[in-house]
């Protein structure tokens, strides 16, 4: 479900989420949550569209602590949530993304931008 985010699908958070639940092992749970982030992060970076970038890098950092949490339950010899940290690592490097500078930040809705009519 989660490769589905690139191709133009939408997939609501909430299911990936309630599936997830499903989920009985907690090591998988918190694994794949991770994988999800790190989807939405690639999915962003893949857009194009204003702002994208900044909002891969923020994507791209919450499977970070979620691959590290997961490494610590990791069963033996499982270094899956160690190559996945190592890639979104290298992702981040790679395209140079950075944070959005905060006097770039602006609220996507304000009242300045839109006045109601009666």
């Amino acid at each position: 479900m989660c490769d589905q985010l690139g191709k133009g699908y939408k997939v609501a958070t909430g299911t990936v989420i309630e599936i997830n639940g499903r989920l009985e092992n907690e090591y998988e749970r918190i694994y794949y949550t991770g994988i999800f982030h790190e989807r939405r992060g690639m999915a962003s970076l893949q857009s194009g569209s204003p702002g994208a970038r900044f909002m891969a890098y923020d994507y791209f950092c919450d499977p970070l602590e979620w691959y590290e949490k997961a490494e610590k339950l990791a069963p033996e010899h499982n270094n899956d949530s160690v190559l996945r940290w190592n890639t979104c690592t290298r992702l981040i490097e790679r395209n140079r993304l950075e944070p959005m500078p905060e006097e770039g930040r602006e609220p996507f809705w304000n009242d300045s931008c839109y006045s109601w009519k009666y």
